[in-house]
């Protein structure tokens, strides 16, 4: 089922009417108003994700997306399949949330009666509105229901609460001193083993908090319950028919080493042998494995030097982690340092990674080439992401199509696993070995080069959604990539040095169609770009405080504000490094409102036309800017102009501003019959430069477009003024 509508002022509804309703996929994606309803005052189901299908209701779009029981019939939702579905929005529905395979994510607050885990996983991930009119939860068959929204919230008036009654199954809890999930029940029934997940909120070393209540008798005995809670030592349940305690060890805040030493072996996070021992040690070497799993306190750190090789290393979470900080380091032997990491959720797509330390992320010299973080990213104070190895230029590369390898003067700098861009390099390429003077390739080159430039990224690809309430400082001179999906970081994303390059237009929470939605971005140094291949809109707002602004894969626009606060520049070509440029001109639109006082420099390709070099065009069309610092500019073409480059229905951008021509390139203002504009600011030529002005009347020339230059216009030694009157 497809939920579509292209106008805000269309609603399309899906009318369950007191029905039992089974379907594979649903999509709802709508401009206007998409809604699940229940017209009868019968109850009705919709189940969902047969065929292992995909569901998504109001994640992404512009619409407003909810279930409504109009007819006052509750409505139940039930998922099937192993696939993921995931609901946003103002959701209505009263019935029980019911998870029979894969992943339900609940993203909005709830008004479910009951929640049932019958093999799947459901996520209520923003809690309840009114969290005693939960009724009834039941967890079974390898089930996990999970309350944790980081709030701790007590949930008072079970009626029925039903633990692994056939089969094994969990409970995923938040806990801490500003509140506890804590479930109590008039009836409960405990059979085989029930895990708790708890999710450390804000507790306190040698406290105790109540997870289960139940004044019948019907908890069961500690045999019924395991207790998973990672960055403690020495925490334990309390156990009797009527209660299910947590009694918190010691935070742990030692450093913590991946060794990946647990018999048999795994590649999980969450692994305990039957030895008690983790994939973590407590030592460099990783011979002093550790017997308890990394928590808030404690800094997890890749790899111990116990692991040799240096071959891809991939691991999972497979539950939710908080950690202090992560890094990425070499090992003892050049050689035996992984060239590429990954971490990743695990079977549940959900399983979150929650950074709580200033320190954040820092991928050191000479560590992993590449770092891929998959699993959902929670930034959770204001922190630092460091990438310290500085890309590397390899000038003279040799190549052969469809060989692995190529042919370099050297390969210093270089370390396995970086990303390896060139012009016959295809995307995603990384460095697998080297020697002094070849390089192995994880792909195939598509032609022969024999005079090439390449280069290599240490690069941070995190691309789950990222989210969290902290600043992210991006610094160092590598590269750090957003790919993940509907993040929803609200704290700044700041860019310090280096790049960062965004791959998705929703990374950092933007909203298609809602400019200055989503992260405020600064960027103080280095480069900043939407990098892709297909133009889109990027909306969210940016302040350009010394950095770059970069074009990158396409034509882009900016629809989200733009504030220059300091002398920064706008970079209309592909961005190799945050100081290395591709060839190929690209296009930028800001279409957002401009405004600060501070310089912008605009810079391009080096295509020479008509002894010019105006290739790559920056477009200001919002006529409510009123940025007014300097102009600086060293190759490409600005237009000032309106929305649609042409007609009266909106009014053009009038920039009265100094422009200085240093190089090459042209101003071009656009504007329509009768249109004026009185120019006060200065245009300087350095001596040398070639510089363009443009006057373009866009109509038919019933009346001029009169732009009156009343600023001094200065020339320069050999500088070339030109006055175009288009």
């Amino acid at each position: 089922v497809t939920i579509a509508n292209t106008s805000t002022a269309v609603s399309a509804t899906f009318d369950l009417n007191g029905k039992t309703e089974t379907i594979n996929a649903l999509t709802a994606t709508s401009a206007g108003n998409a809604i699940i309803d229940n017209s009868s005052a019968s109850p009705a189901t919709l189940t969902f994700g047969a065929a292992n299908a995909t569901v998504v209701f109001g994640t992404g779009g512009v619409g407003n997306y909810s279930i409504t029981q109009s007819g006052g019939g509750a409505i139940n939702l039930t998922k099937t399949g192993t696939g993921n579905a995931n609901f946003t929005g103002t959701l209505g529905n009263t019935g029980t949330v019911t998870g029979n395979g894969g992943v339900l994510n609940i993203n909005s607050v709830s008004v479910a009666t009951g929640a049932v885990a019958n093999g799947g996983t459901v996520n209520f991930k923003s809690g309840f509105t009114t969290p005693a009119n939960l009724t009834t939860v039941t967890t079974d068959n390898g089930g996990l229901v999970s309350f944790a929204d980081g709030a701790g919230t007590p949930f008072t008036n079970l009626a029925t609460l039903n633990l692994s009654l056939t089969a094994n199954a969990a409970l995923e809890l938040d806990a801490g001193d500003s509140g506890t999930d804590t479930l109590t029940a008039i009836t409960a029934a405990v059979a085989n083993v029930t895990t708790l997940f708890i999710k450390d909120v804000d507790l306190s070393n040698l406290t105790t908090y109540d997870l289960i209540l139940n004044a019948g008798g019907g908890l069961g005995t500690s045999g019924n319950y395991s207790l998973s809670l990672a960055g403690y030592t020495g925490s334990t349940l309390s156990v009797s028919s009527t209660a299910v305690r947590l009694n918190v060890g010691t935070l742990n805040l030692t450093d913590m080493y991946w060794a990946g030493a647990t018999s048999p072996a795994t590649t999980a996070w969450s692994t305990v042998d039957g030895l008690g021992n983790t994939n973590f040690s407590d030592d460099v070497g990783g011979t002093v494995l550790a017997t308890a799993l990394p928590g808030k306190g404690q800094k997890v750190i890749f790899q111990a030097d116990n692991i040799t090789g240096g071959a891809p290393l991939a691991t999972t979470l497979e539950q939710a982690f908080t950690v202090g900080s992560l890094e990425f380091r070499p090992s003892a032997t050049a050689a035996n340092t992984s060239r590429t990491i990954s971490i990743a959720p695990g079977a549940v797509s959900s399983n979150s990674l929650t950074i709580r330390g200033s320190d954040g992320i820092n991928l050191t010299a000479g560590a992993s080439g590449s770092v891929t973080i998959s699993a959902p990213l929670v930034a959770a104070v204001d922190q630092t992401w460091t990438v310290e190895d500085a890309p590397v230029e390899l000038l003279a590369v040799t190549s052969s199509a469809g060989l692995a390898t190529l042919t370099v003067s050297s390969t210093a700098g270089l370390t396995p696993g970086m990303a390896l861009t060139g012009s016959n390099i295809p995307a995603g390429i990384t460095i697998v070995s080297m020697t002094p003077t070849t390089i192995t390739m994880s792909g195939t080159a598509t032609t022969t080069s024999t005079a090439g430039s390449f280069l290599g990224n240490q690069q941070l690809n995190v691309t789950g959604a990222l989210t969290g309430s902290g600043d992210v400082t991006k610094a160092g001179p590598g590269t750090v990539v957003l790919s993940g999906a509907n993040g929803n970081l609200t704290g700044a994303y700041i860019n310090s040095n280096g790049r960062t390059l965004v791959n998705t237009l929703s990374a950092l929470g933007g909203q298609v169609g809602i400019p200055g939605s989503g992260t405020d971005i600064t960027v103080t140094g280095g480069a900043f770009l939407y990098n892709n291949a297909t133009g889109g809109t990027f909306v969210n707002d940016i302040t350009l405080n010394g950095g770059t602004l970069s074009a990158g894969g396409a034509a882009h626009t900016y629809s989200g504000g733009i504030n220059v606060t300091a002398n920064s520049t706008i970079n209309m070509r592909d961005l190799a490094t945050s100081t290395t440029f591709g060839t190929t001109s690209r296009a930028i639109t800001l279409s957002g409102v401009v405004t600060g006082s501070s310089a912008i420099e605009v810079d391009s390709v080096t295509t020479v036309s008509a002894g010019n070099q105006v290739t790559g065009n920056l477009v200001f069309n919002n006529a409510a800017s009123t940025w007014n610092g300097d102009l600086n500019m060293t190759r490409g073409k600005v237009f000032f102009q309106n929305v649609a480059a042409g007609g009266n229905l909106t009014p053009y951008v009038g920039y009265d501003g100094v422009i200085n021509f240093n190089q090459f390139g042209a101003v071009e203002y656009r504007n329509i019959d009768g249109g004026t504009l009185n120019r006060t600011a200065a245009i300087n030529f350095a001596s040398s430069a070639v510089g363009e002005l443009v006057v373009n009347n866009l109509d038919v020339l019933a009346s001029n477009y009169t732009l009156t230059q009343s600023g001094l216009i200065s020339l320069n030694g050999t500088s070339v003024a030109r006055i175009n009157l288009a």
